[in-house]
């Protein structure tokens, strides 16, 4: 399953179950692997390329079927993501 995320560790974990879709913190920020896809992803270029050591993954009270991605860094605090609804 780790196809082309390199020679990195893992970090932390989370499994979107509305879209498939897998996280993963690593020592260079949060990488994505969209359901079906072979390649990971950052997800989000927002994120600084810091180890992230806990990723979690809510339902967004704002937006109906929307999900906060939040990834907990080292020394850069937590960031969260706005996923997209599924519909």
């Amino acid at each position: 399953m780790d196809n082309d995320i390199g020679d990195q560790p893992v970090l932390g974990v989370v499994y979107d179950q509305p879209t498939g879709d897998l996280y993963v913190g690593t020592d260079y920020g949060v990488m994505r692997l969209a359901d079906g896809s072979t390649t990971w992803t950052l997800a989000s270029f927002g994120l600084p390329p810091v180890a992230v050591y806990d990723v979690d993954l809510k339902d967004n009270p704002d937006v109906s079927g929307g999900r906060i991605l939040s990834a907990g860094t080292h020394g850069r605090g937590i960031w969260q993501l706005a996923l997209k609804p599924v519909s």
